[in-house]
């Protein structure tokens, strides 16, 4: 049944600092009573998005039927994989990426739960948005309903929600470092595929157990800087305050590493990161919203900018 007190709405997760606390607790408090998931009926809205992209039949009244069995967390990530993964794709890529690298890592992540969330949601995000996120222990995956340009192509539904899983199990990855516990990288000799299996390599498997509520401890000093970082960018102005906006955002999403101050002291102090961003923008990468040729010019001084402010 769906925890008294908790509003049936057509709604979908809040991703402010304050409703992600209380999915925490919540989250927390079935763990702690040993329930093998938690509810999250804030999600109604994804669960309705999932059933009108489905047709007639069982997997659509399971989706429309969702909010009422239960609202079950683990239940929704399935049903989203299940749904974007039936339908067809008609995103003009021949060949899936996102699905066969990272659709390993469903069950892994899932498992991390309540120290790490994994939440289906139907809103666009920012990058400023995903770089403040960047604070918590919980990491979007987006339900569209058709084609959605990420990491230099259109993605299909399903590809688009497993990018972002991709995107996730890096994050974690980045997150127990500073912990100092490491997990495998995916990547080896430059790719994720094991030529011993022919199978992509799953990571997250060796993160089970060893969290506890250190990344949620974290969360508020990460949110604090994480705003000084975003201000200090905006008070640059103009060319340069978007070039500060866009290495944030390659630094701390594109390449998963965490709002810590040493971290970022240290990543900004590469030059790989802005010779990534002309690359990714010399192939396209951006698409329409590839940054102008002023912004590109600016990367240098906003990344001193950038420096200054930790």
């Amino acid at each position: 049944m769906i925890a008294p007190g908790i509003e049936l709405e057509m709604a979908d997760v809040s991703f402010e600092a304050e409703a992600l606390g209380r999915l925490r607790l919540r989250a927390e408090q079935a763990a702690a009573c040993g329930q093998s998931t938690f509810a999250i009926p804030e999600a109604a809205a994804v669960a309705e998005r999932l059933a009108a992209l489905t047709p007639p039949g069982a997997l659509r009244a399971e989706a429309k039927g969702w909010l009422m069995a239960g609202a079950h967390y683990h239940a929704l990530v399935r049903l989203a994989a299940r749904v974007l993964t039936t339908l067809g794709d008609d995103s003009g890529v021949e060949q899936a990426v996102y699905v066969p690298k990272a659709g390993g890592e469903l069950e892994p992540m899932l498992a991390l739960w309540p120290a790490v969330l994994a939440v289906p949601t139907t809103k666009a995000f920012t990058p400023l948005e995903l770089v403040a996120l960047r604070a918590f222990p919980v990491h979007p995956l987006g339900v569209v309903t058709e084609p959605t340009w990420a990491d230099g192509r259109p993605c299909s539904p399903a590809e688009y929600f497993f990018h972002d899983l991709d995107h996730a199990r890096f994050k974690v990855r980045e997150d127990l470092l500073v912990e100092g516990i490491e997990i495998p990288d995916a990547y080896q000799g430059g790719t994720t595929l094991d030529p011993r299996t022919n199978q992509h390599r799953v990571i997250l498997p060796a993160a089970a157990g060893r969290i506890g509520a250190k990344l949620w401890e974290r969360a508020a000093p990460r949110q604090r800087l994480g705003r000084e970082l975003l201000e200090a960018a905006t008070r640059l102005g103009g060319a340069r305050a978007a070039a500060a906006e866009l290495l944030l955002f390659e630094v701390i999403y594109e390449k998963s590493h965490p709002l810590e101050a040493t971290v970022l002291a240290r990543e900004l102090a590469k030059e790989g990161h802005l010779a990534k961003i002309r690359h990714k923008h010399a192939s396209g990468f951006y698409g329409a919203q590839a940054p102008d040729a002023a912004t590109l010019a600016a990367l240098d001084e906003a990344r001193g900018a950038l420096v200054g402010a930790l």
